[in-house]
């Protein structure tokens, strides 16, 4: 849990049973923040059963966040950006912050021994993994999703972070390691 710092209302954690998602929940609730999940309900129903969870679908109905408040969210398995569409429209409320879990796979190409920063090239196209997801942060940062989601106190659109990760942890599948060692 060290390193994160987490507003004291969480939520809600979009996956939060599988990959970094637990983590983070993990993370929160050391930390005593209050969190809620939304998923899918089919991976994960022994995990964190204090909880609060709600039921939805980045495929098909995110109807459950409509009319919720939330002081942040951390979406952890936006994919499309169609998903992303779907997720901020069912986000009518007030939505202070929004951190979307991307990945480095956004990157255009991958010389060998270089940093990538993040003004570095991202991939072109809808098709595949990284260029997926590089249209999925586009779609979070969209001007209507930050305009509607104004902070009545300080009248600032919702603050939005993509981060970029190239793994999530060694020995859960994810890990660039992982994939190296099959």
């Amino acid at each position: 849990g060290e390193g994160f710092l987490l507003p004291s209302f969480l939520g809600p954690v979009l996956g939060g049973t599988l990959f970094l998602g637990r983590h983070i929940v993990h993370a929160a609730l050391e930390q005593g923040v209050d969190v809620t999940l939304l998923n899918r309900g089919q991976h994960g129903a022994d995990l964190f059963p204090s909880v609060p969870r709600l039921v939805g679908d980045r495929n098909a109905d995110m109807s459950a966040l409509r009319g919720q408040r939330f002081d942040a969210v951390i979406d952890c398995c936006g994919y499309t950006p169609e998903q992303i569409a779907r997720t901020v429209e069912a986000l009518d409320a007030e939505v202070p912050h929004y951190t979307f879990i991307s990945s480095i796979s956004v990157h255009a190409s991958f010389a060998p021994g270089v940093a990538y920063a993040e003004s570095a090239p991202v991939a072109s196209g809808n098709e595949g993994y990284g260029p997926q997801k590089a249209r999925a942060e586009e779609a979070v940062q969209i001007e209507d999703f930050v305009a509607r989601n104004r902070d009545r106190r300080t009248g600032r659109g919702v603050r939005v972070l993509a981060m970029r990760d190239d793994h999530v942890q060694p020995g859960d599948g994810t890990a660039l390691e992982d994939h190296h060692q099959h």
